[in-house]
């Protein structure tokens, strides 16, 4: 894409339905995270081709830079915009009304429900944190240890933090064991 090293990710065993230009998040700060990598698969999963633009970070660059690769290609795109509202000016709505050939999907800014360390945290602050009022920060750093060791001793507790999320850790299954065992 024009002026970006652009990684492609496409559907492995299909043929490609629609094609979506992830704009990561990182509000051109940092650089794409493994979570977006997570969410690019999961839509490559859906039948879907990810074009993900490596684009310019602050301070050398700025989201105006970032905005050229969006030019229509002879298909029609969906546009992946994490919740972040610092390039969502009126400017850009604008732009994105009058193109035609442009779908514009806009994530969540945050969605807490979708990540485990939430519940771990909520967890936390319900038993070992509630109503702390320690000296140091050490007290904290203590309790949260203790709080961790209790989940830890109840394994369906963290794998239910995963579960509530909707996601799923599939180790990989030891060649050396048949599947009935």
């Amino acid at each position: 894409m024009e002026g970006f090293v652009c990684h492609t990710v496409a559907p492995r065993s299909r043929r490609a339905e629609r094609t979506a230009l992830y704009v990561h998040g990182g509000a051109y700060i940092s650089g794409i995270a493994p979570q977006h990598w997570q969410l690019i698969s999961r839509l490559t999963d859906a039948g879907v081709r990810v074009e993900v633009p490596a684009y310019g970070l602050a301070p050398q660059s700025n989201h105006r830079e970032a905005y050229p690769f969006l030019i229509t290609r002879g298909e029609r795109v969906v546009l992946v915009w994490d919740g972040l509202s610092a390039p969502w000016s009126r400017a850009m709505r604008a732009w994105v009304a009058e193109q035609d050939w442009l779908t514009l999907e806009r994530l969540p800014a945050y969605a807490p429900e979708l990540n485990p360390v939430e519940l771990l945290s909520s967890s936390l602050k319900k038993r070992e944190l509630a109503n702390l009022a320690g000296d140091h920060l050490a007290d904290v750093a203590d309790a949260t240890e203790q709080g961790i060791h209790r989940i830890n001793a109840n394994p369906r507790l963290p794998r239910s933090f995963l579960a509530h999320t909707g996601l799923t850790i599939r180790p990989p299954h030891p060649p050396n064991l048949q599947k009935d065992q």
